[in-house]
């Protein structure tokens, strides 16, 4: 298997507290990191992170990442694509 190809957010997300202040980064890094080694033809424009806060009493909510990829693809003329990924933890 491949069990190196991602950007593991869902433990991330679970991990943020502790890395709150350099959260973003991280994450930016990590997404950066493994489009460059796995998929080279494409090209990062931008990467908006947005962390949603929650109460740290409030045990019925779920805390949410919302992560936003822009790129293109040179290769195949392909510009202003854009990924959306929205990942939930509980707790």
């Amino acid at each position: 298997g491949r069990y190196n190809i991602g950007c593991n957010l869902k433990a991330m997300l679970f991990n943020r507290v502790a890395n709150n202040n350099d959260f973003d980064q991280i994450v930016i890094e990590s997404i950066n990191e493994q489009v460059k080694k796995y998929i080279p033809a494409i090209v990062i424009t931008s990467i908006t992170v947005n962390p949603e806060s929650k109460e740290p009493t409030d045990l019925t909510s779920l805390a949410k990442l919302q992560v936003k990829v822009n790129f293109s693809i040179p290769a195949l003329r392909s510009e202003k694509n854009q990924i959306e990924v929205i990942l939930y933890a509980g707790g």
